[in-house]
């Protein structure tokens, strides 16, 4: 009976210490939010800028954030790395990649971080982005934000540990011109609407 006795204990206590052990190892440290700003209010064939950015006590060495948007909806005329992001990663000896065009068809943008060193954490704007709102619209439509990899990897390490993320979606609402009231639609010198040239913004070591 005491045997039985000593191993129920011995049992009891490493569950009940065992989910605090893994707590402290499950993740690596501090924290983030993931975001991208909405409007309101906007008419068809207008066009309107939101920002994407990053916060929290985190340091992260890999990172992966996909931002998704309805090509339905609006459809991307330009994007812009935020220079106090894109400087912080590099002064730091790391690597940002931030790709606007080259998934567009499918309504996504990527941003992807690689630290070699020092572990990269702050509170940044990461890009603007500049959509149009097409004509066949909805209500409203959302961006969201999706962290594929977001991870802890100092140097002798072979894996990254996932730091904890949280994320906060966009969305954008329209609304209906007034009567007589139409938007143009930018167009070029030959009268055809420009097209942006597919590019990936790459943010090099200094």
């Amino acid at each position: 009976m005491k045997k039985t006795l000593v191993i129920f204990i011995a049992v009891l206590l490493i569950f009940t210490l065992a989910p605090s052990i893994y707590a402290e190892a499950a993740y690596g440290p501090g924290s983030a939010v993931i975001s991208i700003s909405s409007a309101d209010n906007i008419k068809p064939g207008e066009e309107f800028t939101l920002t994407a950015a990053i916060s929290g006590d985190y340091q992260i060495h890999v990172a992966h954030i996909s931002f998704q948007y309805d090509v339905n909806t609006l459809e991307i005329v330009s994007g812009t790395a935020n220079g106090d992001f894109t400087s912080a990663v590099s002064s730091s000896g790391g690597l940002a990649m931030i790709e606007f065009y080259a998934l567009a068809d499918q309504g996504r943008i990527k941003v992807g971080l690689a630290m070699t060193n020092d572990a990269f954490t702050g509170d940044y704007e990461m890009f603007d982005v500049t959509f149009r709102a097409k004509e066949c619209i909805a209500a409203s439509t959302q961006i969201t934000v999706e962290v594929i990899q977001f991870g802890y990897m100092p140097l002798g390490t072979t894996t990254a540990t996932t730091v904890q993320s949280s994320v906060i979606n966009g969305e954008v609402t329209f609304t209906a011109p007034a009567p007589g009231d139409t938007t143009p639609t930018p167009t070029d010198a030959g009268g055809e609407e420009p097209t942006p040239t597919p590019g990936t913004i790459i943010v090099t070591p200094v």
